[in-house]
């Protein structure tokens, strides 16, 4: 429907008849319309982050398609155009970040890896070199999920894992006799018992996570159902008065649906959908855990048993 053009910046309307259609149907709803500016911009770098794509050349594409990514960035741009925001640089400072990631040469070189992993069930950790070393032998860092709600973090990192706040325009409590009444503020939030340890890894590899990422190295686990059971009982050795657990996140609209069939902490707004993560958690089993001992744990499994590769970009 919409494409950027790189050189001068801009965005490119290749349907307007639908994307007129879909802003007319936006108007109409608003769901968004008291959305504050630092969420916009937020929603905006998960859409993009979604949406974007690295070609075979190593060049960056944003050709926005007419799908729930597609129709929420109509819908993203339809509201910036009525508080007349369009003229902010957001986008354009968005796209930048993957521009020149990688060169031709580099980008054949590492589409032959991962070609090579086709049929394999792999998780990947996208991190720097600096640190690789440590996963391949064998150590995991388990962080706890409230220190990941640090300043300095970039908008792909930080997050609070402890709290989920739903704005739903026109949200709505229904009482015991049927009656229904309005939320204040439209909010509601979801909050986790209290600190956890998780661990997080990518079902998908993608160039884009790279600048998202902060990173120059994926180590790539090739046996993952080995290494998660390898993980999940040396953590049980460990920490034995402490639940293990390994699972899919599950992405959640906050300005467009409340219900969720995970427990928070293996739910994320959908801003981080482009992720497809997958993480493992670990909470004690009965004590009041408000706030963990350490931040950090490191966890070392035998080494002789996994399979890995090395991506650098």
């Amino acid at each position: 429907m919409i494409s950027y053009n790189w050189e001068s910046k801009s965005l490119c309307v290749l349907d307007q008849d639908m994307v007129s259609f879909l802003s007319h149907l936006y108007r109409e709803t608003r769901y968004l319309e008291n959305v504050p500016e630092k969420a916009i911009k937020h929603r905006l770098h998960g859409l993009v982050a979604n949406i974007v794509t690295i070609q075979a050349d190593g060049r960056p594409s944003f050709k926005v398609p007419n799908n729930e990514h597609g129709i929420s960035f109509v819908d993203l741009l339809a509201e910036m155009e009525i508080r007349d925001w369009c003229k902010k640089p957001w986008l354009s400072e968005e796209l930048e970040r993957y521009a020149n990631i990688i060169t031709k040469s580099r980008m054949t070189i590492i589409s032959k890896k991962i070609n090579e992993l086709k049929g394999a069930k792999c998780l990947f950790k996208f991190t720097q070199s600096k640190h690789a070393k440590d996963i391949v032998d064998g150590r995991i860092r388990m962080k706890s999920a409230k220190s990941y709600n640090k300043e300095g973090y970039n908008i792909a990192i930080r997050d609070n894992e402890l709290k989920i706040q739903h704005q739903v325009k026109g949200l709505r409590v229904i009482m015991p006799d049927g009656s229904s009444l309005p939320i204040s503020g439209d909010r509601i939030s979801a909050n986790a018992a209290g600190d956890y340890y998780v661990s997080c890894f990518s079902v998908d590899f993608s160039l884009k996570f790279f600048p998202l990422f902060e990173s120059d190295c994926c180590v790539v686990i090739k046996n993952a159902d080995r290494y998660v059971e390898l993980v999940k009982d040396t953590c049980k050795n460990l920490l034995p008065d402490h639940e293990v657990l390994f699972g899919e996140v599950e992405y959640v609209d906050i300005h467009r649906r409340f219900n969720s069939k995970k427990p928070i902490e293996f739910r994320k707004m959908s801003n981080f959908s482009y992720e497809k993560e997958w993480r493992f958690v670990i909470y004690p089993k009965f004590a009041r855990f408000e706030d963990l001992e350490e931040e950090v744990v490191t966890v070392q499994i035998d080494s002789r048993k996994l399979d890995v590769l090395v991506i650098n970009l």
